[in-house]
């Protein structure tokens, strides 16, 4: 783990996240755990997702996985109480991540518009399904429907099978990875322009970028849409997922000829190399069934850690398919500090996933356990100014209860 006492370099940044479920809550823990300040502001009774399974001793999994590195606080944003201990929070915060529906926040009378009126340096980030304008503006999105709409799914899966789902919410997670991003580049504009901003993200969007490494370029250019392929390329053969003897998988395969020769010479059968069927990727893609039939057969002789040691001799790309429990557990994710533990108050040690980028002079840091409902609202409220008589005010007129 990175050293707490170290600041990250996002010290001294200061975020109010208004955010339920995943991508605004995993978009602000993004940017505590590079060293900013997150205020989490959740309603009285909680992020809906405190009450998603697993849940241990009353707490969320899911939900501690996506707000570590805040603090908690609760507020009524329907009250003029909850409205005013906002803003002043507000007054104090660089930036407001939020993920309501669009409309939502103008019927709160906090529409973003009059928030950057009142909070001029504040850059403001909307995290919604479809933006904040468009056809599709005020539809319900989560990952499913998202991955339905942006042609992730179409392209999933085996040829002659249905449509498949990717595991990961891809979406959600690269929503809250841009967001990030963009939150970064524009408080770097208001360091030049002295005014915050509003930054629009949406799922969908950023679902269709995720196209922009293979899919897209070959539709713009082509005007060929990607085709189900399962675990293989659609330009490069042979580049897919093989079963080994013993039943373990393998990804493996050959992105140039320098590759494809090491890879026939790794398999033992350096004589495909120069096949007429194989010899140039072209002669692959044109006899891809016939080159997938006899390398299944080869494959399918020795048993996968065989393989892999054959793959590895020669310098060909290759990885067994691992489960996740194997790979967050791997030599190498240990290494790279990918997993985690930090202590939580009811739960003792609970286990969490590193963090990706790695700074060698700033790097970021678990310094807080996810936010207990309502643990920080007294602390926070006294720090942004509130008198002990509105505190006592506020909790009165909105008591915390957990969602069921």
């Amino acid at each position: 783990m990175s050293d707490p006492a170290r600041p990250g370099p996002l010290a001294g940044v200061r975020v109010v996240e208004l955010g339920q479920y995943g991508a605004a809550p995993l978009a602000a823990m993004i940017l505590g755990d590079y060293g900013a300040e997150v205020v989490k502001v959740e309603p009285p009774g909680g992020d809906r997702y405190r009450s998603m399974p697993p849940v241990r001793e009353g707490e969320s999994l899911y939900f501690m996985g996506v707000n570590r590195n805040k603090r908690g606080v609760v507020l009524d944003l329907k009250s003029r109480a909850g409205k005013a201990a906002l803003h002043r929070l507000l007054d104090g915060a660089d930036v407001l991540i939020e993920n309501f529906r669009p409309g939502v926040m103008d019927r709160l009378d906090l529409s973003i518009a009059g928030l950057l009126d009142r909070h001029p340096r504040l850059v403001a980030c909307s995290i919604s399904g479809y933006g904040q304008d468009g056809p599709l503006r005020d539809e319900g999105a989560y990952d499913l429907i998202v991955q339905g709409w942006s042609g992730m799914m179409a392209a999933t899966g085996e040829a002659e099978g249905a449509p498949v789902k990717l595991v990961p919410a891809v979406p959600d997670v690269l929503a809250a990875q841009q967001a990030a991003f963009a939150v970064t580049a524009a408080l770097r504009a208001r360091d030049a322009t002295g005014r915050g901003q509003h930054v629009d993200v949406a799922l969908f969007d950023v679902a269709l970028f995720a196209h922009t490494l293979i899919y897209l370029p070959m539709l713009f250019g082509t005007g060929e849409p990607p085709r189900r392929l399962g675990s293989a390329h659609p330009e490069f053969v042979p580049n897919r997922a093989f079963r080994a003897g013993d039943g373990g998988w393998i990804s493996s395969g050959a992105s140039d000829q320098g590759m494809w020769r090491a890879f026939c010479t790794a398999l033992g059968r350096p004589e495909l190399a120069d096949d007429p069927l194989f010899a140039t990727n072209r002669d692959r893609l044109a006899n891809v069934a016939a080159l997938d039939a006899l390398l299944d057969a080869v494959f399918a002789t020795r048993p996968r850690d065989e393989w892999m040691a054959a793959l590895r001799a020669y310098s060909v790309p290759a990885s067994p398919i691992c489960t996740l429990a194997e790979a967050i557990d791997s030599p190498q994710a240990r290494h790279r500090a990918m997993r985690l533990s930090q202590p939580h108050p009811t739960l003792g040690e609970v286990e969490t996933v590193g963090l990706p980028a790695k700074l060698s002079g700033t790097p970021g840091s678990l310094r807080r356990h996810a936010p207990r409902l309502g643990e920080h609202t007294r602390e926070v409220l006294l720090e942004a100014g509130c008198s002990e008589a509105e505190i006592v005010a506020l909790e009165a007129e909105q008591p915390v209860r957990r969602r069921e």
